[in-house]
């Protein structure tokens, strides 16, 4: 059965990077991926975070090029919804909005977060792998 996760935005740009950041949890799920095993969904804050992430720390990859990668499989590309901004309050516990909202969304689909941030790690509403 494929397996699906959300992919938060500091996951996805390690792995971009191939930093050893990225934990190794997380290297056999991007492998998944890539052979077909596993789905990884990208919110549209995770990609809008990527951007401001990549040109604050004036990344080796292309953003640009990125994208075009990021909407063929394995990638999935999700849009905010009006049932995410119905979620919010059940995290209030996670402070930051971005992060509010990416949760909001794993938590919209039912599937887990590649994340290690603490968090939305200790958000008690959602499922995080790292």
């Amino acid at each position: 059965m494929n397996k699906v996760y959300l992919v938060d935005t500091h996951a996805l740009f390690w792995h971009l990077i191939n930093s050893p950041k990225l934990s190794t949890v997380g290297r056999q799920i991007f492998q998944s991926a890539s052979t077909g095993e596993s789905t990884l969904v990208l919110s549209a804050i995770v990609l809008l975070e990527l951007y401001g992430l990549a040109r604050k720390a004036n990344a080796t990859f292309n953003f640009a090029s990125e994208l075009a990668l990021f909407e063929q499989p394995p990638f999935q590309i999700e849009p905010v919804t009006i049932a995410d901004l119905y979620l919010l309050d059940r995290l209030n516990v996670i402070p930051e909005l971005h992060d509010r909202l990416i949760a909001a969304t794993a938590l919209r689909l039912n599937i887990p977060i590649l994340t290690r941030d603490p968090l939305i790690v200790a958000c008690a509403e959602v499922t995080c792998v790292w």
